[in-house]
This record gives structure tokens, sequence and C-alpha cells, in this order.
């Protein structure tokens, strides 16, 4: 059967704004900003939010946030409205939710996994896998999954992914921490401001000494000592630095003995400064490669020469 919503102008105060079935992701209030308040006023609701009936007033499905604006203008009696039919089924509702969010504010990946997890109490997993496209994904099984699985982080957890503040790729790598270890990971992210490359560190070297030591993330921070500031301001750029060198070291002591025994010998060599002297990537072998800087192509054409012969001397000992 299809469905349409109706458009109608529905008292506001009919308006059911404390009811929140259709609010998703972690509680948070909305409260909309001065901007949207004054655009009301002069222009009216150029987008209408979408409601539903119950019993003898309204609920919102989409448009809290217009809603709220259009309540604290004494003047506006009446709302501009999509209004669902009462006989559509609940998929419906979730299903205009979900477009109207397209032309408006994008959803949170809180939101989204919310979003699926309520559609998939009304109707198939394989329906709702071309829904994903309408929010950039791929319609694709283990895309579904991936985002349903967020749901089971820890409430510090959730609420920093929703608020953008912790990045996908960190989030799925947290989901099998405790949310002890989650809650530290949380306050660290959020007040060493990680980005995410830094992020990603953090959580890989957390997870790699929590798993080896079977000790909470709590306890294994305590041996940490923060880098000193001379000024008395802490250096956020500074501690971050610090922490994951640190938690590095926990992780890879062999890479750090085999990082100060490369550096004592190559400060042995007093190396002109045209000429670096470079380990293999994380000191997988022994392998070294010395790399020469030239002012010019004759200074390079004149030492060529030179450095073939040697290059032959060392391929042919091997």
């Amino acid at each position: 059967m299809h469905f349409q919503p109706s458009f109608a102008h529905i008292d506001i105060a009919s308006i059911d704004v404390a009811d929140r079935t259709y609010v998703l992701g972690p509680v948070e209030h909305v409260y909309p900003e001065n901007e949207l308040v004054e655009s009301i006023r002069q222009y009216g609701v150029l987008h209408p939010p979408v409601i539903k009936s119950k019993k003898n007033n309204y609920i919102i499905v989409s448009g809290r946030k217009r809603t709220l604006a259009a309540q604290r203008i004494t003047t506006l009696k009446k709302l501009p409205c999509l209004v669902i039919p009462p006989e559509a089924p609940e998929l419906y509702a979730y299903t205009l939710l979900l477009e109207d969010s397209i032309s408006g504010e994008r959803m949170s990946l809180i939101q989204q996994a919310d979003l699926f997890q309520r559609i998939l109490q009304f109707c198939h997993f394989e329906n709702a896998l071309p829904l994903l496209a309408k929010l950039g994904h791929k319609p694709q099984k283990y895309i579904l999954d991936e985002l349903l699985s967020l749901l089971s982080l820890s409430k510090d957890a959730l609420m920093a992914v929703h608020r953008r503040e912790i990045l996908l790729k960190t989030a799925r790598k947290m989901i099998k921490m405790s949310e002890a270890d989650q809650k530290v990971i949380v306050q660290l992210i959020h007040s060493l401001r990680l980005g995410s490359s830094k992020q990603h560190k953090l959580v890989e070297y957390c997870t790699e000494l929590i798993m080896r030591t079977g000790l909470p993330l709590n306890s294994l921070l305590h041996a940490f000592c923060p880098v000193d500031d001379p000024g008395g301001n802490p250096n956020v750029p500074q501690q971050a630095a610090a922490l994951l060198a640190w938690l590095h070291k926990k992780c890879y002591p062999r890479t750090e003995e085999a990082e100060t025994t490369f550096k004592q010998f190559a400060a042995q060599l007093h190396l002109p400064s045209n000429i670096q002297l470079e380990h293999s990537p994380s000191f997988e072998d022994d392998r070294m490669t010395l790399s020469v800087t030239f002012k010019d192509m004759n200074s390079l054409q004149q030492s060529l020469p030179e450095i073939i012969r040697i290059s032959d001397e060392d391929r042919n000992d091997h």
C-alpha cells in the first residue's frame, strides 16, 4: 500500500515536544539556535516538520529543532507540517525520518545505528540494506553489522562518537574494551585533543598492553609521568606526544632498544650534513640506507662512478 503525508497547518500547542519516541541516539536536549528562531520569525518554516497523530495530539517524527524554534515565537499559533496518515505502519515513519535527514543536518553514526536497529524491528535485514545508500554507505551486510555494533559501546564512548569527537576507525577498535577502559580512552582523547591518526595509535597501543598484561588501563597509566612544563601550563600537543611515545615503548621495547643502538651507531660515524643514514622500517632486518645530497648534477656525475664501485663491492659480498 502506498502512503503519502498530507500537508496541514497544525496548532503548535497540540504538538507534544516532550514525546521523544522518534529521537535517535543518546538523549540530548535540543536547543534551537537564535538564528533559526529569527529565520522562522521572518520567513516562516521553509522545511515543514514531519509529525504523526497520537490520541489527542501529535508527536514529532522529524524536525524537532524547527518545532522548538517555532514555539519560541509567541505570535505563531500554527505550524505547517507534513502529517503521517494514522494507518501508516511504523516502518513508514522511520523511512520518512531517514528521507528528511538527507536534506537536513547529517545524522551521527550513533543516530544512524539507532535508526537501523529500529527499522530492523519492522523489516527483514536484506530489505534494510538499500537504505544504507541514502546515508552514503555501501548497501552491504558487513557495513550494517559494523554500524549496529557501535551500539554496544559504553555510554561515554557512545556520546563521544555521537558528538563526532571519536571517529569510526577508533570506535571499532574500542568495542572489545571494557566499559572502564573505554571511559579512560574517551577522557584521554578529549583532554589531549587527539585527531584521527593519534586516536587510532592510542587505542592500538592500549589494546595491546591490556591484552598482554590483563590489567585495566587506569592501572597501566599510573606509571606514566607527564611532561613537566616550566611555565606551569600544560602543553597539550607535547603531553599527547609524550604519552604516545611512552605507550609505544611499552608495547615495543625491542624496537626502542634497537632505535637507541642505531642512534649511537650513527653518532659515532660523524656523518656530514649532506649524508643521512636510515634503518629498515621497524628494524625488520639489518639493512641500512645511506642517502647523499649533491648540490648539482655535475657533483653527482663526478661521484657516481665511485658510488657504483662501492655498491658493486657490497653486492658481491652478499
